[in-house]
């Protein structure tokens, strides 16, 4: 019997990264602004069905992160790019996409400004980088006996926002060094 995973491989793929960060200590944020500007897709409808995908992923990534307000820690700004479904910014009636772009942008703490740790300029971010999260069909052999339920559209969507947040965090944590 051949099951169409795509939820489920998104979903599984999400649970398992998430186990990566719970382990280690959070990185220390000041702010987390998220953007959600689809305008350069004319045909996107993508914020009609999931309008609060800024709070959403915002929320997420606070999660996963120590939001201490501390003007002293680096700060992230996530500009969502495109939410489309195979290419295609015209979400279908169901809301449904597999693919979230964005760019997350880390700006250094003032204490890093101030003592002259940041050797790239005042305002030039510690990090700049892409983040292109496709969740792609699978397909596997359910046995005998097994009972496949794949997850709801909600599931789905949390998943996605949950993986975004998690490669965020884990882009952070990779550079933090430099955001000193």
């Amino acid at each position: 019997m051949t099951i169409n995973l795509l939820r489920t491989t998104i979903l599984s793929g999400a649970i398992a990264m998430a186990g990566t960060f719970a382990a280690a200590d959070p990185v220390a944020l000041s702010n987390i602004e998220v953007r959600t500007d689809l305008t350069d897709f004319e045909n996107s409808n993508a914020l009609e069905y999931w309008p609060d995908l800024a709070a959403d992923l915002s929320a997420a990534i606070a999660e996963r992160s120590n939001l201490t307000g501390d003007s002293s820690d680096p700060s992230v700004r996530i500009e969502v790019t495109e939410v489309a479904v195979n290419g295609a910014t015209m979400l279908p009636d169901t809301g449904e996409f597999n693919e979230l772009f964005g760019i997350v942008i880390g700006m250094p703490g003032e204490s890093a400004l101030e003592d002259g740790q940041n050797n790239r300029g005042v305002d030039e971010p510690f990090l700049e980088s892409p983040i292109l999260l496709h969740a792609k069909e699978g397909t596997a052999i359910a046995g005998e006996g097994v009972i496949m339920v794949p997850p709801s559209q909600d599931d789905f969507y949390n998943a996605m926002v949950a993986t975004f947040a998690d490669i965020v965090v884990q882009k952070v944590e990779e550079t933090k060094g430099e955001a000193q």
